[in-house]
């Protein structure tokens, strides 16, 4: 009995791990809530493929943001395939990718990060739209930490266009634009 239940552990885990594409380690997961460019057919920039997301749609009320926060969990910032979605379908699903990196290396949390409420006093080349999600309780100074922490995964050492947060629910979305200096 042990056995047989050792070997469907085992075939279970093979069915349901096996076939699972590992993580680009260049894009790692960002916040739920995170900006994601979307595209009903093929993008029209340049990405790197993360492969297929899909959720569940049933009783799930923004079923399209919650493809949007898959993206975002495996590391995306575009979703293209959208207009494959069939109206009345219970599922969606599309092709989740990460807008080609310009040869910036991903650096870590905590890294120094400026930033700008309008435009850099710099010369940049922007890398992209980088988002942070908080709770109402969370002092704003964590949550631009947070959004500095998001330009950091993408490279950037600047964030511009940064406004003062936004409420969102029950939530708060400080977001600006990531850039790294010339």
């Amino acid at each position: 009995m042990k056995k047989t239940l050792v070997a469907c552990a085992l075939a279970l885990s093979f069915v349901t791990c096996g076939g699972s594409k590992a993580r680009d380690p260049r894009y790692p997961a960002r916040s739920e809530g995170c900006a994601v460019k979307s595209y009903a057919a093929e993008p029209t920039i340049a990405v790197d493929d993360l492969g297929m997301v899909e959720v569940d749609c049933e009783g799930a009320p923004k079923c399209g943001r919650k493809l949007l926060d898959e993206v975002c969990r495996v590391g995306g910032d575009v979703v293209w395939g959208l207009g494959e979605n069939p109206v009345s379908s219970l599922k969606m699903k599309g092709h989740a990718a990460h807008s080609a990196n310009k040869g910036f290396a991903p650096r870590a949390k905590g890294c120094d990060v400026k930033v700008f409420r309008d435009a850099p006093t710099v010369a940049t080349e922007n890398i992209g739209p980088v988002s942070a999600t908080c709770a109402q309780d969370v002092p704003d100074a964590e949550c631009l930490r947070t959004l500095q922490d998001e330009t950091c995964e993408l490279g950037g050492d600047v964030v511009w266009g940064v406004g003062a947060p936004v409420a969102a629910g029950t939530k708060k979305v400080l977001s600006g634009r990531a850039a790294h200096t010339k």
